[in-house]
């Protein structure tokens, strides 16, 4: 079994008519950004340093004491959008019509890397999933994190657009989508009161797979808004090779801000 205690959750929950102006407003983490940091970001990266800057705000963290931290990514379909555009770009205009930033803002490591100069992190940083099951695979990476690196810290940040949007040409959705991000800080070992716990389980079959339904970023951040509200909150689904993974929440802020 692995468990990690967490210190902090916050989350984001951004339409996508409100992106034009968040990315103008890069949010103030550890580091003094440019203005014009997130004027390339993929949305999913913009709403993770939202829900981290509100993580670290609501439980009076000091990021010039996570230096040292690991932050895990774990986006579901990043690029996506901005992928339609491109493509339509090089079709018409070639290679000179792909823009040079592509790569770096819209790939699996772009919200961990984002993440790390915005908060001044010298640890690991890493995306994980990218596809269906996404959030299975942050929760396990972050978790096995503790075991194989020596970081005292580790910023989980799950994203993604639901419904999952249908671009034009030009990578604009048609139809309304809303991108959710969920931040959790955690430390080695379940002994605080909010904890996250993955439980290793037996191998099952892609039939039983099939049965569950895919959890949601969105749901995992109305368990947080439920301990915010100072509700004892509970969240936990099985992954698709067996294990189990179980979030528990409380609204104990002063035992959270020891914690950290």
């Amino acid at each position: 079994m692995f468990e990690a205690s967490v210190v902090a959750a916050g989350t984001s929950a951004v339409a996508w008519g409100q992106f034009a102006q968040l990315r103008k407003e890069p949010p103030r983490l550890g580091v003094e950004l440019s203005g014009h940091f997130l004027k390339h970001a993929d949305e999913q990266t913009i709403v993770a340093l939202q829900a981290m800057a509100r993580a670290i705000k609501q439980h009076d963290l000091d990021p010039r004491q996570m230096t040292e931290w690991g932050i895990v990514a774990a986006p579901r379909y990043i690029g996506r959008l901005a992928g339609a555009s491109i493509l339509d770009r090089f079709a018409r205009q070639g290679g000179s019509g792909v823009p040079p930033h592509a790569v770096a803002q819209n790939s699996l490591h772009s919200i961990s890397g984002a993440a790390s100069i915005a908060l001044g992190v010298h640890g690991p940083n890493v995306g994980v999933g990218g596809g269906p099951w996404a959030i299975g695979d942050g929760l396990a990476a972050a978790l096995t994190l503790f075991d194989t690196s020596h970081v005292p810290g580790i910023w989980l940040l799950l994203t993604q657009l639901d419904p999952e949007p249908l671009p034009d040409e030009t990578g604009r959705p048609l139809n309304d989508s809303v991108c959710h991000a969920v931040a959790l800080a955690l430390v080695p070992g379940g002994a605080g009161e909010s904890r996250l716990t993955l439980r290793p389980g037996t191998s099952v079959t892609r039939a039983a797979v099939a049965r569950w339904p895919e959890p949601t970023v969105a749901e995992i951040a109305a368990c947080v808004r439920a301990a915010d509200r100072g509700l004892v909150s509970r969240w936990a689904c099985w992954l698709p090779w067996g294990g189990r993974v179980e979030l528990r929440l409380t609204a104990a802020q002063q035992s959270l801000r020891a914690a950290a």
